[in-house]
């Protein structure tokens, strides 16, 4: 089995070794549903139950997969998802409006099939929202509890930052 550590200060106890799912939406190769049940069962087997994934790998293919796979076999894991990354028609930006980051959490959500996220964070730093901005509305989110326990730290750096404007965001 894995070690485990705790996901920030506040968060759950994950493996230390997590599962990062940007190659499940074709980022390293083709990579078929099989291969990716292979690797969540595998991941599981081997007592990894973190995984990183993003709205953005695959347009939410990575995430489908996830969700689909939870809901075949019943398996839990801890989700890090991210936003930020916008793509439509055929442009490319970044975008940490709190409305947005909304948006995309609840559709993540949805892609997932599950009713929270132990993280979610920005993917990419949009410079043109202030940093306070950006932070309150993922406080507002952890607030409804649509994301817990992770952004705990989030808040607390965000409280201790003693520049305006900066914030900086750490975990292990």
């Amino acid at each position: 089995m894995l070690p485990r550590r705790q996901l920030g200060r506040d968060g759950p106890m994950v493996s230390a070794i997590g599962l990062g799912a940007m190659s499940f939406a074709g980022a390293y190769g083709n990579a078929s549903i099989e291969d990716c049940t292979a690797t969540l069962n595998a991941a599981q087997a081997a007592g990894m139950d973190f995984i990183d994934t993003s709205d953005l790998y695959g347009m939410g293919l990575s995430e489908r997969i996830i969700g689909a796979h939870i809901a075949a076999t019943g398996q839990t894991f801890t989700i890090a998802t991210k936003a930020a990354i916008r793509v439509e028609d055929g442009r490319r930006w970044i975008d940490n409006n709190p409305a947005y980051l909304r948006r995309a959490l609840e559709a993540s959500l949805t892609r997932l099939g599950v009713s929270r996220v132990a993280l979610f964070y920005v993917h990419r730093r949009d410079p043109g929202i202030e940093i306070e901005a950006v932070m309150e509305g993922l406080l507002a989110l952890k607030a409804e509890d649509a994301a817990q326990p992770g952004l705990k730290m989030l808040s607390r750096n965000l409280s201790r930052s003693s520049e305006p404007g900066i914030a900086s965001l750490k975990y292990s």
